[in-house]
């Protein structure tokens, strides 16, 4: 489970996976794998983007948990250019641009409206990407889990040492600490699905140029579908209004 501060609060509180206002899925869903590749491209995103602005809260507590953070940090530039290439088996590179600065657009909302896109850009490889998105969200949520133990730490210190603040931070510095290992573990699990996740994309891409029309074909259907949406919501606002 992440965290988030508030504003009435410093400290943290309990933030689901996917509680984002994009996606209402739960890690169960995503374990049961009853949700699509765009839903858990989407709740993966907004975690990691959670978890690098949560890091921050332990900023020079220990040298080992900064350099794990600036490992995650490269982990999430990584993930973010691999899964926006993937996206693009389901939509143009101008709707990614809208997706990319909107967390609440349709394509986010109503993602699962769009996944026969990704299945149908995917073809035969659907399932193993699936697998891996799916693999890359749950070592999130477990990063996420273990930082939760932390806080809970950080806030039950804060009671017992009431007035010493120095004592709170040295509790704190040595739990993070001890986390720190386990926490570069998934980090390296995270870079290893994410560098197989670019190998099987990398082979689909060669597949498609080896083959052009599959290619033309996938753009023809970008270009119906989103001229569709476009009179769709043209024929809604009319009706509106």
């Amino acid at each position: 489970m992440a965290f988030r501060k508030t504003q009435e609060s410093p400290h943290l509180e309990p933030l689901c996976l996917c509680s984002s206002s994009i996606l209402p899925y739960t890690m169960a869903d995503i374990v049961l794998g009853t949700v699509g590749v765009i839903p858990v491209i989407g709740a993966a995103i907004a975690t990691y983007r959670q978890l690098d602005s949560r890091l921050k809260v332990f900023n020079n507590h220990s040298e080992a948990l900064d350099r794990m953070a600036k490992s995650l940090d490269r982990n999430y530039t990584m993930f973010q250019l691999e899964f926006y290439q993937l996206l693009r088996f389901a939509f143009s590179d101008r709707t990614i641009q809208r997706m990319k600065t909107d967390q609440g657009c349709k394509e986010w909302k109503e993602c699962e409206v769009y996944e026969a896109r990704m299945r149908r850009g995917l073809g035969g490889s659907y399932k193993s990407c699936k697998t891996l998105v799916d693999d890359i969200a749950a070592a999130l949520n477990s990063f996420a889990e273990k930082l939760n133990t932390c806080v809970t730490g950080e806030e039950e210190d804060q009671q017992s040492n009431k007035g010493s603040e120095t004592m709170t931070k040295f509790l704190l510095r040595c739990r993070v600490t001890l986390l720190a290992p386990a926490l570069d573990g998934i980090n390296s699990r995270l870079r290893e699905l994410l560098q197989d996740l670019t190998s099987l994309r990398e082979k689909m891409e060669a597949l498609s140029r080896a083959h052009p029309s599959g290619g033309a074909l996938r753009l023809l259907s970008w270009v119906v579908a989103e001229r569709f949406d476009r009179s769709a919501e043209k024929s809604s606002e009319g009706a509106a209004a």
